[in-house]
């Protein structure tokens, strides 16, 4: 064919067996499908052994090809007539179309095989040959695109693998990962080594690293090599565990670089907080997206929040018991929110909770979920019902909200509603009503249904929500005590959500029956997904 474009899109959906054969028609296919063949080389790492050799052997032979050109100019043998340099090896005329290529690291591993083959006659160990393998591969390959380098320590010989690595991975990975199944143990000066690497094409950068300092990085405290501009890094993920505090100067080396981060990912930081707490505030201008996950003082966490001055558009936190401080530099920033994730183990109270909502006039997404560190606490998961309808006592009214407007994902978990319907009605047949010792029991005849209208009305001011999941992450024998979502109940009152894209009402009792369900589908015209774990949620013709 003659046009390119449209060549590279029927390529695109073919796949390698039919391209091989298309590359055999004729000498114009050929040409024009051969490329397409060798462009994403990454298949090697599901392909059958006898390919793998065969890709192995290709290599060998064009890095021996060169070996013996580079002899021949040294003895001054490079003007011969019919010269190895005339001779183009298929890996040579093909690597400038490749585009994908397997991972190192599996690369070293593949290229081992090497050692049953015939050795060159350079003084060459197994590691070496491996690596100078590695890295003539690369020298071949300069159009290679890497969307994530991923390094971890279960490499051998790791100083003279990160230096092939750094000088022809590093510099073309989009996103640049250090530790996999955990943290990987290297030196400030070879992280530094590796880091500075990088070019202005990172965008996302993960250090889940244990850090040593030793009398090399002293030495080199003193000459701050600056590193390329990195004007598309916008995510910074750290976890840290570093044997030596003394690394301080070289984490505020790096955070100078990190000026175009707007997402901040953080784990265990002991003892780097305060230097990150410092960077944030006088180096990340662009930082607003936050996620805490693991980090053990909750004090660290308060220092970070408050080291934001432009305010925080979303905070995640997980695993984190919040203290008063830190839940204080928190609501510091309900002017901004947009997106608050948080679970069970922060511990924050349903007053709390309730005055988040208030006070984020931008929230769009308020998430409570419910992780392994609650142990199923209803007080840690729960927002009870009397506090999420938050009423006025005077008025009898339903208070204000700030996020009433923009609020578009809810998923929370309501609890403590009465559920006296629950006794007369039998969860799955034959087996009888619910235990009465596993429900909540009315104050006065009528007030399940009371608090669940108030419930109704109270999302009902969600006008423009889309998402809404009620006990999504709870444990399944706390479902008893939450909303029917029937039209008895008064569901009808949730007519104005009319932008309902999603209802999520997993491990709740709620008895939706095909009455439910052409209400929904009536006045929710934009719905299409209803998930329920629970058997009964349902029944067959619903």
């Amino acid at each position: 064919m003659d046009i390119t474009e449209l060549d590279e899109l029927i390529c695109q959906q073919l796949s390698r067996h039919d391209l091989a054969q298309c590359v055999r028609v004729s000498k114009k296919w050929h040409t024009a499908f051969i490329p397409h063949l060798w462009n994403d080389l990454s298949v090697l790492e599901t392909s059958s052994i006898v390919q793998q050799q065969a890709f192995t052997k290709l290599v060998y032979e064009d890095f021996l090809h060169e070996l013996q050109h580079q002899e021949l100019q040294r003895d001054g043998r490079d003007t011969e007539p019919h010269n190895l340099s005339s001779t183009t090896l298929p890996l040579t005329k093909y690597c400038p179309w490749i585009r994908q290529l397997p991972s190192p690291y599996f690369l070293r591993i593949l290229f081992q095989t090497v050692c049953t083959l015939p050795q060159p006659q350079q003084r060459h160990g197994s590691v070496d040959l491996v690596l100078d393998m590695m890295r003539h591969l690369y020298r071949q390959c300069p159009t290679i695109q890497i969307q994530e380098l991923t390094l971890d320590s279960e490499v051998a010989y790791w100083e003279m693998y990160i230096n092939v690595v750094a000088e022809y991975l590093v510099p073309r990975a989009k996103c640049l990962r250090l530790g996999r199944s955990g943290p990987i143990g290297i030196s400030c000066s070879e992280l530094k080594y590796l880091l500075s690497h990088c070019s202005s094409t990172l965008e996302e950068l993960t250090l889940r690293v244990k850090v040593t300092y030793d009398e090399e990085d002293k030495e080199q405290e003193n000459h701050q090599e600056e590193l390329k501009p990195w004007t598309r890094l916008k995510r910074l993920t750290l976890k840290l565990n570093l044997s030596e505090p003394d690394s301080k100067v070289f984490w505020s080396w790096l955070w100078r670089h990190c000026s175009e981060v707007e997402e901040l990912r953080l784990g265990h930081l002991t003892p780097v907080f305060e230097s990150l707490a410092e960077g944030i505030s006088a180096h990340m201008p662009r930082l607003n997206r936050i996620h805490f996950s693991g980090c053990r003082n909750s004090e660290q966490i308060g220092a970070i929040l408050s080291g934001c001055h432009q305010g925080w558009k979303e905070v995640n936190i997980s695993n984190v018991h919040l203290t008063l401080s830190t839940k204080e530099a928190l609501m510091e920033h309900c002017s901004t929110l947009e997106r608050l994730v948080l679970d069970g183990s922060c511990h924050l109270t349903d007053c709390e909770k309730v005055a988040i909502l208030t006070r984020c006039p931008v929230l769009r997404e308020f998430i409570c979920t419910d992780e392994s560190w609650s142990g199923g606490r209803l007080d840690l998961i729960g927002f009870r019902a009397q506090s999420f309808i938050d009423q006025d006592p005077h008025t009898g009214a339903l208070k204000t909200w700030a996020c009433e407007s923009s609020l578009k994902v809810l998923r929370v978990m309501i609890i403590g509603i009465p559920r006296p319907d629950l006794l007369v009605k039998e969860l799955y047949p034959g087996r009888g009503v619910v235990k009465p010792h596993l429900l909540k029991e009315e104050d006065y005849p009528g007030q399940g249904l009371q608090i669940q209208r108030q419930v109704y009305d109270r999302l009902a001011r969600l006008t423009n929500l889309e998402t809404l999941a009620l006990g999504e992450d709870c444990s399944p024998g706390l479902f008893y005590i939450g909303l029917a979502m029937s039209l008895e109940s008064g569901l009808h009152r949730l007519s104005r959500m009319t932008a309902l894209k999603e209802l999520h009402v997993s491990h709740m009792t709620a008895w939706i029956g095909t009455e439910e369900v052409q209400w929904m589908t009536e006045h929710w015209p934009k719905l299409r997904v209803i998930t329920a774990k629970h058997k009964t949620s349902f029944n067959k013709e619903a």
